[in-house]
């Protein structure tokens, strides 16, 4: 993509993860009336703008890990030859670790002894249910070939980035930060075949225009 498509995204990116932080910590406050947005804020800091703050910060994350899951995608497909096939079987294997990770270790770190492990259950189904429904979307908007690629940056990617609200082991934070990750994952993986159709589009305008040109 054109240097001012990774301009586009970056920007909008960082307003749309803004908007929702807000929004989702205004929630979190109504759900948990004591919760404190870091604990500077308590001491009479903004707690607003500890927020942006982080809001900025994922946002930048999010976009990196799209960068990084385009990379890890282009070089894997010339590696294996364009065997489709073998990727998506890669792909799905991560989706499967992922998932078992999320339970079973959150489970061995943070479970107390009288709690169950279906307790830690509970993240893993939000992500695959809310993947499952961006990837439906996508296939909507592009071809089948869309599924296995979104549910895997849908639920590998976001959950690498969710690592910090969970080393935490808050519920709150990692409320905020889940659902400005699934936002923000979803929007950029769902505008990502128009950025590359835009992308095509100059390339091809620019070479007619060199060849009547010539």
């Amino acid at each position: 993509m054109m240097i001012k498509n990774w301009l586009y995204i970056s920007v909008t990116t960082v307003l749309y993860g803004s908007a929702v932080t807000l929004l989702l910590l205004g929630s979190v406050k109504l759900i948990f009336p004591g919760f404190v947005f870091m604990d500077e804020a308590a001491k009479g800091t903004s707690e607003i703008g500890y927020a942006l703050f982080g809001s900025v910060t994922v946002s930048i994350v999010c976009v990196v890990g799209f960068f990084a899951y385009l990379v890890a995608n282009y070089y894997m497909i010339g590696i294996l030859k364009n065997r489709f096939k073998a990727w998506n079987g890669i792909q799905i294997f991560f989706i499967f670790l992922t998932l078992a990770d999320l339970v079973f270790l959150r489970y061995e770190n943070f479970a107390r002894s009288e709690e169950s492990i279906w307790r830690y259950a509970g993240l893993p189904i939000v992500i695959v249910t809310a993947a499952i429904a961006v990837a439906w979307w996508k296939v909507k908007l592009t071809n089948k070939n869309a599924w296995i690629p979104t549910l895997f940056f849908m639920i590998v990617v976001t959950s690498l980035e969710l690592i910090p609200a969970m080393q935490a082991n808050e519920d709150e934070y990692l409320l905020i930060l889940l659902g400005t990750l699934v936002v923000l994952n979803a929007r950029l993986i769902l505008i990502l075949h128009k950025l590359v159709n835009r992308t095509r589009a100059a390339k091809a305008a620019a070479a007619k225009t060199r060849s009547g040109q010539g």
